[in-house]
């Protein structure tokens, strides 16, 4: 079971016509959005992305804090103001078990849940369960490989250990799942066409590689 304090640090976010989802994390005193890189891809210091705030998109201006190397899928922003609540949440290189189930969280197909608190109307996303299956070590960094379903959208969202109650930490950010080409039959017979299907396989980028960007460059917004 996930707490508040991770839904309150997710984002639907828009670039370029299509969206995406992002999550923040707090380092010393200090505020930085996290996601997939191809979720931006073309991003550039002063460029402004659209995040869906307080029942509306708005457009946040950023600045690159870091990008990932090779194909590893890694992309750390700030935003030129604090953006949603700061309750905590971790950012983790470890503290994990192959075969434990973990969550992945995000806005597939533009998805969201809806609630009501005290002050508005709130923009929940959706949260999906995995095994964590295995990992690979490539150059740029560690690629997790975990059992599940995922969806468009929910690259960039965070992938999350909860082994302890209300001490959940962000180990992954969702890339995106493995395809396999199908051949279309018609009455049983193959014709020369294929579809894409999902084969359940999701992979998500370490966040080490996230906390070394940030470490690199430790410029985030202040909070």
């Amino acid at each position: 079971m996930l707490t508040f304090n991770v839904y309150d640090r997710v984002f639907e976010v828009r670039w370029n016509g299509a969206t995406g989802t992002a999550f923040t994390i707090d380092i010393d005193g200090r505020q930085y959005l996290v996601s997939a890189k191809h979720v931006f891809e073309g991003v550039e210091t002063s460029d402004q992305i659209e995040i869906f705030l307080q029942s509306q998109w708005t457009k946040v201006e950023v600045t690159v804090i870091g990008l990932s190397i090779n194909d590893t899928d890694v992309i750390v922003l700030t935003t030129d103001y604090p953006i949603g609540a700061h309750h905590p949440l971790r950012l983790s290189k470890g503290e994990v078990f192959l075969s434990q189930d973990v969550f992945f969280v995000g806005y597939p197909f533009g998805m969201h849940s809806k609630a009501i608190a005290a002050d508005g109307a709130l923009h929940l996303p959706l949260v999906k369960k995995a095994c964590l299956s295995g990992c690979y070590e490539q150059p740029g960094g560690r690629l997790w490989i975990l059992d599940g379903f995922n969806n468009p959208g929910f690259s960039g969202g965070p992938v999350i250990s909860a082994l302890k109650p209300k001490q959940e930490v962000v180990f992954g950010i969702v890339s995106g799942y493995r395809f396999s080409q199908e051949l279309v039959h018609i009455n049983g017979e193959p014709i020369e066409a294929s579809v894409r299907s999902n084969t359940g396989i999701i992979y998500a980028y370490s966040a080490a590689i996230a906390m070394d960007l940030i470490a690199e460059n430790p410029n985030g917004v202040a909070i």
